[in-house]
């Protein structure tokens, strides 16, 4: 069996086979240009910028196999203003036979964290079929804020399609998830929580299909016993949005917080 299993895996090509094993390589062949050490990669620029290994996003796309998708998140080495740090995402698509980039984009400022900490990145690979023949993948960045008694944490969807050669965003920053609150440092308080999962509908504009987004929204309470602080949920509202393509991107601008 164990004979097998080897055989199998020495047949399968070589982009099956797990290319994010070793981001140290790939990152070299990104940024050749990039200065090397135990701290991680150091590109210069208007502000030195600092790549840890650790904190790229690397996923071969099960779409498209002979493709990975990379993202890479680039921050202030050292920032001037204590708590404030500058930073952009770059996203990269890789030819995952010889791990050369085939396309970039620089997404500047995303990474910027102050009040609110920008917290990284993840890929996305649902089947997001934006029109016959196309499918984006996604980018999901995270934040959050560092206060207790009044706690707050976000992710953002951002979609991207690649053809010809280049990366075109399709979906801006899209909120997903966001829980925010306000309590006495203990326990007492309230929370707010939204959720969204984004789907593809069959109607169409501008020769793209719409996208539909469920929403979840819970408040919710807590207040200390004798040994614990539960949560108990006071409320929940649900609906539906639907994003339309418009000037090439889809209107992500919904408030989760709009009365309703």
């Amino acid at each position: 069996m164990r004979m097998f299993i080897a055989l199998f895996l020495a047949l399968l090509p070589s982009h099956a086979m797990a290319e994010c094993d070793n981001p140290e390589e790939l990152l070299l062949l990104a940024y050749p240009e990039a200065i090397q050490s135990s701290d991680g990669y150091f590109l210069s620029g208007d502000y030195t910028q600092r790549i840890s290994p650790e904190d790229v996003a690397c996923k071969v796309w099960p779409y498209k196999p002979e493709l990975t998708l990379m993202a890479v998140t680039l921050l202030e080495a050292e920032p001037k203003d204590e708590g404030q740090v500058r930073g952009d995402v770059e996203v990269i698509v890789v030819d995952s036979r010889t791990r050369e980039p085939l396309a970039r984009r620089r997404e500047k400022g995303m990474a910027y964290g102050d009040a609110i900490q920008f917290a990284g990145v993840e890929l996305d690979t649902a089947r997001y079929d934006v029109r016959p023949g196309v499918r984006a993948f996604g980018l999901v960045t995270q934040q959050y804020g560092s206060s207790k008694p009044n706690p707050y944490s976000e992710r953002s969807l951002w979609l991207y399609a690649y053809s010809a050669g280049r990366i075109v965003r399709v979906l801006d920053g899209l909120v997903i998830g966001r829980l925010n609150g306000e309590n006495d440092g203990n326990c007492t308080g309230e929370t707010t929580e939204i959720s969204r999962t984004v789907g593809i509908a069959s109607a169409e504009h501008e020769g793209h299909r719409d996208l539909t987004v469920d929403e979840i929204k819970i408040y919710s309470l807590s207040k200390p016993t004798s040994d614990d602080c539960p949560s108990i949920e006071v409320s929940r509202k649900t609906r539906q949005l639907t994003l339309r393509l418009g000037a090439g991107r889809y209107r992500s601008s919904v408030d989760p917080e709009e009365d309703r």
